[in-house]
């Protein structure tokens, strides 16, 4: 992503181009022990970081969301005892991420570069 089609879009004369990564970058996954899974999604937030730093200078903007716990094709196996401790760790209900991808994308978001939106249900609180 970083490499080639950001690049494409700054160069094409396109303003308040986004390029938006999410990872949950900010937690640490618990029960499991997963350091490198970890490791990884912080290394989504730091490109997203560099990006916006390399790219402000074309007006690209680089945000991403760190999302909580979400069920996916990766995460539906897990067994119903961790599913169970996530939503115990989440203070709040899930949902939907939409609105935060549509506020990064909105005009309201226009001086925001860099950032990465922590939409966890207050997941990261513990």
């Amino acid at each position: 992503m970083a490499g080639n089609s950001g690049t494409t879009q700054a160069t094409r004369g396109n303003h308040n181009r986004k390029a938006l990564v999410a990872a949950s970058s900010r937690l640490v996954n618990r029960p499991q022990l997963h350091g490198h899974y970890n490791a990884a999604k912080a290394g989504a937030y730091q490109l997203t970081r560099v990006c916006a730093a390399e790219w402000a200078g074309r007006v690209v903007r680089v945000d991403s969301i760190s999302p909580g716990h979400t069920l996916t094709p990766m995460t539906a196996p897990a067994a119903d005892d961790m599913k169970n401790a996530w939503l115990a760790n989440t203070p709040m209900a899930p949902a939907d991420y939409q609105r935060a991808v549509v506020f990064l994308a909105l005009d309201a978001s226009s001086h925001a570069t860099g950032h990465d939106l922590v939409v966890d249900g207050g997941y990261a609180l513990w």
